[in-house]
């Protein structure tokens, strides 16, 4: 169960007035409470919104997270910015962002590649419909029944970035995600969508070899 209490604990936190002499009549809650979305910065929201539903640009926000999201979900989007600088906590810095990293996959940290497949963070091993872009194909993959995706899946392989088939004269392969291919960094990338949510762009380690 996820802690919401740094975002007003789930729960709305009305501002109440009363007339002089009466502090117990509940008529005179205002009807304006708090939004329940949560910002880019990872914070809620502090503009007003109707009986503390949504702002107007929340409200626009098909893909709005509020503090009713599920605990995953929260990770995922404060994580963003929550674990960037963690150098003034007495915390294992790298052992909580590897923990989330697990979990819901965080930006900037690679995923390794395996021949037998790509490693995944749980959270998309769970998705209903899985999305991936590698050099030179796109994978639409549909969960059948309630088993997740395997951690090691096979809808990507260290073979998908081989340079011998994807660059220079012997080049067999159209490439059709440019993204994927290693930039000015030197770094190649794998692209996960969840059906319904915003494409995410990961850098990937060519491990090759068999399973650690």
């Amino acid at each position: 169960m996820s802690d919401l209490s740094q975002f007003g604990g789930g729960i709305e936190q009305s501002e109440t007035g009363t007339e002089e002499g009466d502090s117990s009549d509940s008529r005179y809650k205002y009807k304006a409470g708090r939004c329940r979305g949560i910002t880019n910065d990872g914070d809620r929201c502090r503009a007003s919104a109707s009986e503390g539903d949504l702002c107007y640009n929340h409200d626009l926000d098909d893909h709005c997270v509020t503090i009713d999201s599920d605990a995953i979900t929260l990770i995922e989007w404060t994580s963003r910015t929550k674990f960037e600088n963690l150098e003034d906590l007495d915390v294992d810095e790298d052992l909580i962002r590897e923990a989330v990293h697990n979990v819901v996959g965080l930006r900037g940290r690679p995923l390794p590649v395996y021949e037998e497949g790509i490693w995944l963070p749980q959270r998309f091993c769970e998705a209903d419909q899985l999305i991936v872009r590698t050099p030179a194909k796109t994978t639409d993959s549909r969960r059948t029944g309630d088993e997740p995706q395997r951690r090691i899946s096979s809808l990507a392989t260290a073979d998908d970035w081989d340079p011998d088939y994807l660059v220079g004269e012997g080049r067999t392969a159209e490439i059709r995600n440019e993204e994927c291919l290693p930039g000015e960094d030197g770094v190649p990338k794998i692209g996960l969508k969840i059906a319904g949510e915003e494409q995410r762009w990961f850098p990937v380690e060519i491990e090759g070899g068999e399973l650690p």
